[in-house]
């Protein structure tokens, strides 16, 4: 369907909606365009890594999906629950977010990854990847605060040199590197109790292995189930073993495994059960939070958290000593109205921010041009990756933050500036050539 048309549709769709006061369908139709990415993104992952696609249902779920369940089922979360009526919210954020999808499809949505298997990696360039990230790991909690950043965005590339590994090797041996990715992410996340990190790597990682190893659809779907079903598991469970954790740190593992187990063997769709875990998902309550209480008691922003993120994102801290940090803290008290303790850090998210400083219309307009810049960037990497193929490896690198539907506008800016910035600078350090002018088609650097 080219553009304009899908334009066309929208705005035809949006006037029936509005003329009609029947807003309360926005909540069906967000569902089945939801539903209609999950396909895209299952059918793609064939021979494209779908980042678009993924950026779209991530959003979905979260800002769609999750509300529309707290919305018909009859118990809400005392404090996390939706705060303007379903009309009202669902006639701002499918718009918003089918308009985003409009933008970025307009322009790019997938990248063609087949032509990796073209290139040779040398073992010998991987390991100094992947030496650099653990260097970088290790550097991050003694560093200065105004390097951390830097070294957070070099201790990724130890993952980036796992995925380059896997695709190297051909023999059933390719899964270690990945095993160990993993297995690490594991033990982070038992050491903290934050699961956030390991399931955004495996949705990055997903596409990659479903590409390689030529997975069928119904493969794609079954893993896409076991994947999900373990995310809900890890949701019901994540309360249970932070309280274990305070009470034994050295059988950390041990209490995750048990717990997750007695977790997948438990009915968590039980109502009760699954609107708990749904809370945990829902970045609706959020965006209607901000949606009642601005403007009514609270002025819109008019655009100032967007050009402080654009500032923030381009100009070092040492020269903006007032300079945006992540956390979106005094951002989210001021536009919600809700107090967050000192413990506990929030942001409005991109979909909240949007209303925040533009209103409902302003909002919708401004994911529309977040898509097309988004579309643009995608569009670029794909055009790269035809002269440098091995791009494509740093997909996730690029997009870490850009990928969250809670995420701010300045951590996701931030990230993507210096994480190009940074990917600029190690194509000129290892003299990355132009695909065409490789001899055998061996990056080894």
């Amino acid at each position: 369907m080219s553009a304009i048309l899908k334009y066309s549709v929208f705005f035809l769709i949006a006037w029936i909606f509005d003329y009609y006061d029947i807003g309360i369908l926005w909540s069906v139709f967000g569902i089945l365009i939801s539903i209609n990415e999950l396909v895209h993104i299952l059918v793609k992952t064939k021979d494209c890594y779908p980042i678009g696609s993924l950026f779209l249902f991530i959003l979905m779920f979260q800002c769609i999906v999750s509300p529309w369940i707290d919305y018909i089922t009859i118990e809400s979360h005392f404090k996390y629950f939706m705060r303007v009526p379903e009309e009202d919210y669902m006639g701002f954020s499918v718009p918003a977010i089918w308009l985003f999808s409009i933008g970025i499809k307009s322009y790019k949505s997938e990248i063609e990854i087949d032509a990796l298997s073209k290139l040779d990696i040398t073992k010998n360039f991987i390991i100094k990847l992947v030496t650099v990230g653990i260097i970088a790991t290790f550097l991050i909690n003694v560093a200065p605060a105004s390097i951390r950043f830097i070294l957070y965005l070099l201790a990724l590339l130890k993952f980036v040199g796992a995925i380059m590994y896997y695709w190297r090797i051909k023999s059933s041996k390719r899964f270690v590197p990945l095993l160990l990715m993993f297995f690490y992410l594991l033990i982070e996340s038992a050491n903290t109790g934050f699961f956030h990190e390991l399931i955004l790597w495996l949705i990055f990682v997903l596409p990659f292995v479903a590409v390689k190893e030529r997975l069928t659809l119904v493969s794609k779907t079954v893993a896409s189930f076991v994947i999900v079903f373990s995310i809900f598991v890890l949701q019901a469970i994540k309360f249970d073993f932070r309280d274990s954790r305070l009470e034994d740190r050295e059988q950390n593992i041990e209490n995750l495994a048990s717990l997750f187990a007695i977790g997948a063997g438990s009915d968590i769709f039980v109502s009760e059960v699954f609107n708990e875990i749904n809370v945990r998902f829902n970045q609706g309550w959020i965006v209607s939070s901000i949606m009642k209480n601005v403007p009514m008691n609270q002025e819109y922003a008019g655009g100032s958290t967007i050009t402080e993120a654009i500032s923030a994102s381009i100009i070092p801290r040492f020269l903006f000593s007032n300079k945006k940090t992540a956390g979106g803290r005094d951002n989210f008290q001021l536009y919600t109205g809700l107090f967050l303790g000192e413990s506990t850090s929030m942001g409005m998210g991109l979909l909240g921010e949007a209303f925040a400083n533009f209103g409902k219309k302003g909002g919708i307009l401004f994911f529309l041009m977040w898509g097309i810049l988004l579309g643009l960037v995608i569009k670029k990497i794909d055009n790269l990756s035809k002269l440098f193929p091995q791009i494509l490896f740093f997909i996730p690198f690029l997009f870490f933050q850009a990928i969250k539907a809670e995420t701010e506008l300045v951590v996701v800016l931030n990230h993507m500036v210096k994480a190009s910035i940074l990917l600029y600078l190690l194509f000129k350090i290892m003299k990355w050539r132009r695909f065409n002018q490789f001899n055998d088609g061996k990056l080894d650097s």
